[in-house]
């Protein structure tokens, strides 16, 4: 089998925490100073299940080069956050893309860190996502 669905959501602003902060609808989850999180168009509205708040993935896409990184907070309506901690000054100046959905994060996977299966993840993707069908 192979990946039949690449999700990409462009990243809307990327924010350093300057002291412990809770992330996300009733403050779900802790982060720490010098944190760095990006804040993707993407949430339930579009398909991303609030059961993966805190639970999901995503790969930072910077050029050809991919990074993985957790997603945080509670999943809103038309937003997730991601912790992008983990990439350089640089990297995250080029940052305009995270992926939730490749060949390496398959529905499967989501589905797994949403308490679902993988058909419920692709029967909720909303009507937002420009499609490319090929």
């Amino acid at each position: 089998m192979s990946a039949v669905v690449n999700l990409r959501l462009p990243v809307l602003q990327q924010r350093e925490i300057f002291a412990d902060s809770a992330v996300g609808y009733g403050a779900t989850e802790m982060v720490a100073a010098g944190s760095w999180l990006a804040v993707v168009r993407g949430g339930y509205a579009d398909g991303i299940l609030r059961a993966q708040s805190g639970r999901g993935r995503g790969c930072a896409v910077i050029g050809d080069r991919r990074v993985e990184v957790p997603m945080i907070g509670r999943v809103s309506m038309d937003t997730s956050v991601f912790d992008i901690s983990v990439l350089t000054a640089e990297q995250r100046a080029r940052l305009e893309i995270i992926e939730v959905l490749n060949e390496s994060l398959t529905v499967d996977q989501m589905g797994v860190a949403a308490d679902t299966i993988g058909y419920e993840i692709l029967t909720s993707l909303g009507r937002r996502y420009c499609r490319i069908y090929r």
